[in-house]
């Protein structure tokens, strides 16, 4: 991305807690991309303080939306932006041709998908309006999840080195207590749109295995799942997915 990151490093003091639940609690969402969008709105307004020209605008031609910009802002230097943004939960699997893929958790999302739209639909649209835009960036964060067990090569253009990362595994290997990870000692279920930060109260891991088998007894969505040492540090992200993922969810199939 354009700019100086030393710009955009936030410290804890830097934050109003009461501030920004009351900005959160306004803005109810329960999709994960809305309620992240919430929290760089309340970053680029009440911490960067820049000049939002538009938010979450409306681009159509005649009667025809073509879609709607996430930002147009003005920085610190006076220039215009246009910011799409989002965080996505894609976990790697290998194509019929041997090449990694990256599929959400319902596989009609990749990031193959999602970075091609970015680039070539939302980001040129801010053209429609306005004309003097000076940078336009796509402000992409989330996970990437391997399968457990296997270990595959990243192949992701543009792929921050330091990016966050998790495993899956299929929902008939649990075994137990799971066997993926040693130091797991409690675990959280997450929920929509709070997949950002584990929610309370921790569950035992002697309780994981009768947790996922009446998960996928009822519904065959994917568990996203936080896993906890004994001091309640998190040490790492899961995802559950139905076995057969990831054909099972494939609209081509059934």
């Amino acid at each position: 991305m354009d700019g100086s990151r030393s710009d955009w490093s936030l410290a804890t003091d830097q934050i109003d807690a009461n501030r920004l639940v009351t900005f959160v609690e306004e803005r109810t969402e329960h999709r994960v991309g809305h309620y992240f969008e919430n929290l760089i709105h309340f970053w680029l307004k009440h911490i960067r303080g820049v000049e939002i020209i538009a938010h979450r605008q409306p681009v159509r031609d005649e009667e025809r939306t073509l879609g709607e910009l996430d930002f147009v802002f003005r920085d610190e230097a006076g220039r215009l932006n246009h910011w799409e943004v989002a965080v996505k939960f894609y976990l790697q699997t290998t194509s019929n041709d041997g090449h990694p893929k990256y599929l959400g958790p319902n596989t009609n999302d990749s990031l193959e998908r999602k970075l091609e739209r970015m680039r070539n639909h939302q980001l040129p649209l801010s053209g429609r309006i306005y004309n003097d835009v000076e940078i336009r960036q796509a402000f992409v964060k989330g996970w990437l999840f391997q399968p457990t067990g296997i270990d595959l090569a990243l192949d992701v253009e543009m792929l921050n080195p330091g990016h966050l990362r998790g495993g899956w595994m299929h929902a008939g290997e649990i075994d137990g207590k799971g066997g993926f990870d040693g130091r797991a000692q409690a675990f959280s279920v997450m929920k929509k749109p709070f997949w950002l930060t584990p929610e309370r109260p921790y569950r035992s891991m002697d309780e994981f295995a009768d947790c996922v088998r009446d998960h996928f007894a009822k519904r065959t969505t994917a568990m996203h799942v936080a896993l906890f040492d004994e001091a309640r540090e998190e040490t790492r992200r899961l995802f559950v997915v139905p076995d057969g993922w990831p054909h099972v969810n494939d609209p081509r199939v059934g």
